[in-house]
């Protein structure tokens, strides 16, 4: 998870963002499989990337108007490096166990996840903006 949380940060930090697309050097990531079957409001992660990356890089107020669970992702990313590399030294000094408390802040970031994602999709798609 550490890996992830820092590939998220290093990545949203240099994407090209607008409102409606994200790309690196003019390469787009491929095209959202959901969105495309089933429309723009069908995908809870619509704009997720987005989002995240505006928040990252300081544009607030398009991160919200774009998904809200950019703010979510990005501070569980921010907050998820030091959390992880304490538990990674501390299971080192204790042969690679597992501790009740990594088990109880692996539960909370998935239900912060959750709620930050699919919360602002039903949001969207109830048409309620």
């Amino acid at each position: 998870m550490l890996t992830i949380c820092v590939a998220v940060i290093a990545v949203a930090s240099v994407v090209e963002v607008s409102p409606e697309r994200a790309h690196i050097r003019g390469v787009e990531g491929p095209p959202c499989l959901v969105r495309g079957i089933l429309g723009d409001d069908a995908c809870p992660g619509c704009g997720l990337t987005r989002s995240t990356a505006f928040v990252l890089q300081g544009g607030w107020r398009s991160a919200w108007a774009i998904h809200p669970g950019g703010f979510v992702i990005a501070l569980l990313c921010v907050l998820g490096v030091p959390l992880h590399f304490q538990e990674w030294r501390r299971s080192q000094s204790a042969g690679g166990k597992r501790r009740p408390e990594r088990i109880r802040w692996a539960l909370l970031t998935r239900w912060a996840i959750l709620g930050g994602v699919v919360a602002p999709w039903l949001w969207r798609l109830l048409g309620a903006e």
